[in-house]
């Protein structure tokens, strides 16, 4: 059988069994949390190896990602509560894995930026995230991997127009 025959039967294979499924087996946020929850307790593992906590490696990856960030944007950006930060915020400050800038613009205004420390914890962690992506999306044939992303990009738009104003 080619392997566009294959992929046709795989589809009708699923379509099926979705079809005699109830609707939270259809529900479009019960799959996505599903998947979410597996994918990520797969990473969560590897962070507790690491000695990392899930919330720290979120807070961490965004101040890597933008440097300078505020508080309050790295509240939004990681989905915490903003004394939730605040306090992991200090915490990595004095363990010297990020630090605080004033900002020039704004006195009252913190900047956050990752140490070298830091970027030594991070690196090889974003290596093993962007190689477990490649797994994920190595079960998704080539095209449904890029409509995948496409998709989910599309999806979070307005979530990321919000954050884009954020500094």
């Amino acid at each position: 059988m080619d392997s566009s025959l294959e992929t046709e039967h795989e589809e009708k294979v699923i379509a099926n069994d979705l079809a005699s499924k109830g609707f939270v087996e259809n529900y479009l946020l019960f799959q996505l949390a599903i998947v979410s929850h597996r994918f990520s307790e797969e990473f969560h593992y590897y962070l507790k190896e690491m000695g990392i906590s899930p919330s720290r490696w979120r807070i961490l990856v965004n101040i890597y990602d933008k440097p300078g960030i505020s508080i309050n944007s790295l509240a939004k950006h990681t989905l915490y509560d903003q004394p939730r930060v605040t306090k992991a915020v200090n915490k990595l400050c004095r363990e010297g894995v990020i630090m605080k800038k004033q900002s020039a613009e704004d006195k009252r205004r913190v900047m956050l930026h990752i140490t070298n420390t830091g970027k030594e914890t991070l690196i090889p962690i974003i290596q093993k995230a962007k190689h477990q992506e490649e797994e994920i999306l190595n079960q998704l044939a080539s095209n449904d991997r890029h409509n995948f992303k496409a998709v989910l990009k599309k999806l979070m738009r307005p979530y990321i127009k919000e954050l884009s104003v954020l500094k």
